[in-house]
């Protein structure tokens, strides 16, 4: 195992809430915000509220402001899906007082609303909502709209072979519309981290720190160095739309 910032007792919590995340993403996620003052945080695609609930316990020192948007397709009363997910942060974190979440579609999302629902500067944003190609390219342009400068953007399942427009929709935002705005840093399993341009070489590094760090105790960190060091020696860089990137290996995909 990492030299982990989550405790057990929260990691079993987290556990405990029906959707999916990868414990490594979420202590690779819980490293970035220890390293950084982040700010406020949004999630577009909640669900049952699983990283919502990493998020919500991870601002907790700095009485950050987090809302999740969702438009809660199926839910015959859109009340029963906010309970959910209210409670489950609740039980994970002890409290949901810095919590809102809001009924709302992403693909007719405008910066200027959520906005209405939280103030500047937003420092984190999920991107979890639709994984067709057209969700991705409108919930990632609309992402960069509002991250602050420096801030990440996580957007899942990006190279998920299993949810092929995701792919499809990040490749069509770096291709027609990203300018040089945002900067891919890292591919932690199920998650594609991003910053703005000007942060990404800082946030580069850290992720090789985290990685140097945890290959003693973790396999996959331990893998992820070992490739590293391979491309190294190789000469090859693996980079996304021309940003080098780290790209986390795990056990089983070494194996394979």
């Amino acid at each position: 195992m990492a030299n982990n910032v989550l405790t057990d007792a929260f990691s079993q919590k987290l556990k405990g809430i029906e959707g999916w995340l990868s414990p490594s993403a979420a202590e690779f996620t819980a490293c970035l915000f220890k390293s950084e003052r982040i700010g406020n945080v949004v999630e577009f695609g909640v669900y049952h509220g699983k990283y919502l609930a990493l998020l919500y316990h991870l601002t907790a020192d700095y009485n950050s402001r987090v809302v999740g948007f969702d438009a809660f397709i199926g839910a015959g009363d859109l009340n029963i899906p906010q309970e959910i997910i209210f409670r489950n942060i609740r039980e994970a974190c002890g409290d949901t007082d810095r919590l809102s979440i809001v009924h709302a579609d992403t693909m007719v999302l405008q910066r200027g609303e959520v906005l209405k629902h939280i103030p500047e500067p937003i420092g984190f944003i999920s991107v979890d909502a639709g994984h067709e190609a057209d969700n991705l390219l409108n919930d990632i342009s609309l992402a960069a709209e509002l991250i602050a400068p420096g801030g990440i953007i996580a957007v899942d399942d990006a190279f998920n072979r299993s949810t092929p427009g995701a792919i499809e929709g990040t490749c069509r935002y770096f291709e027609m519309r990203n300018q040089g705005r945002l900067a891919p840093f890292a591919q932690c399993y199920n998650k594609l981290f991003l910053t703005t341009a000007d942060r990404h070489a800082h946030f580069l590094d850290a992720t090789r720190q985290y990685v140097c760090k945890n290959a003693p105790t973790d396999e996959g960190c331990a893998n992820t160095l070992k490739r590293e060091q391979e491309n190294q020696k190789a000469g090859f860089v693996p980079r996304f739309f021309g940003w080098e990137l780290v790209t986390f290996l795990g056990a089983a995909r070494m194996q394979a």
